[in-house]
């Protein structure tokens, strides 16, 4: 488990500008889980690291015991899913252009449907952003054309890549760094958002972000929404976890605020979005 002395002194704390509260959580927590740290460890050396754990316990409102009782969900979740081997996969194919890794699951499926970015660019700070097209998805055709079993391991994979990513900012900007989502709702209808199969499967899909890569969203910003967003917004609040719904921005298409969005986050030459207000 390791007792105080041996974690909270270790220069890895300081690497991510923890305060001495934290530090000293992060030294129980590992005292509580104990040798079960230690096997999970020997599965996958991430969990070894500072800026991992600290993210468990800032989803638990850094409280131990809480954090300790969600450990076995995630642990379980990954098993599930062989996320240990998906890691060691990413690891060994890792490329800073995440649709060159050829371990990707359906990749030509995803990439012809899933209009996505995950890297679209670093801010000064160290949040990674990305941007997604969600407006120009074909959901239903999407849906048919994948089962629910590799559209989730698919998932599993982005969300190994995020995490490599994430840890490498994290260690380059000294702090822990998380994901700022652009979502470009310019073209959705409501015959796609309301498509059963995909909100079952976004459903499942935020189940597992929220218990397995907790703490990984800064903020999630929506833009170019649609006049039907008012009833779209309804049917997906109650599958989204409310700490995500308090990091969530929406922006009206004139708005001076999207467009303020748009220059603090986006290459002024970038053509993935367009402000169209």
């Amino acid at each position: 488990g390791g007792g105080f002395g041996s974690f909270s002194l270790r220069p890895a704390s300081a690497e991510f500008g923890l305060d001495a509260r934290e530090i000293a959580q992060l030294s129980e927590l590992r005292d509580a889980l104990g040798a079960g740290l230690d096997a999970v460890i020997r599965r996958n050396p991430d969990f070894s690291t500072d800026d991992r754990l600290v993210r468990f316990l800032r989803a638990n409102q850094n409280d131990v015991q809480r954090t300790v009782k969600a450990w076995p969900v995630m642990l379980q979740w990954r098993a599930e899913m062989g996320c240990d081997a998906i890691r060691a996969q990413v690891e060994e194919q890792f490329s800073e252009t995440f649709w060159d890794m050829d371990c990707l699951p359906k990749r030509d499926v995803m990439r012809k449907y899933y209009l996505f970015t995950p890297n679209h660019v670093v801010t000064r700070e160290g949040a990674l952003v990305s941007v997604e097209c969600t407006g120009r998805v074909n959901i239903r055709q999407f849906m048919k054309e994948i089962t629910e079993k590799d559209v989730i391991r698919f998932w599993c994979y982005l969300m190994e890549w995020n995490m490599q990513k994430l840890a490498l900012l994290s260690r380059k900007h000294s702090r822990i760094v998380s994901m700022i989502q652009i979502k470009d709702l310019d073209g959705l209808h409501l015959s796609q958002a309301t498509c059963p199969t995909g909100l079952a499967r976004f459903a499942k899909i935020n189940r597992m972000l929220h218990d397995t890569y907790p703490e990984t969203l800064e903020r999630l910003v929506v833009i170019n929404i649609p006049k039907a967003f008012g009833i779209i917004f309804r049917v997906f609040k109650p599958l989204l976890p409310t700490r995500t719904i308090k990091k969530l921005s929406i922006t009206s298409r004139s708005s001076r605020q999207q467009e303020e969005v748009l220059t603090q986050y986006l290459n002024a030459a970038d053509l993935v979005i367009k402000h169209k207000g």
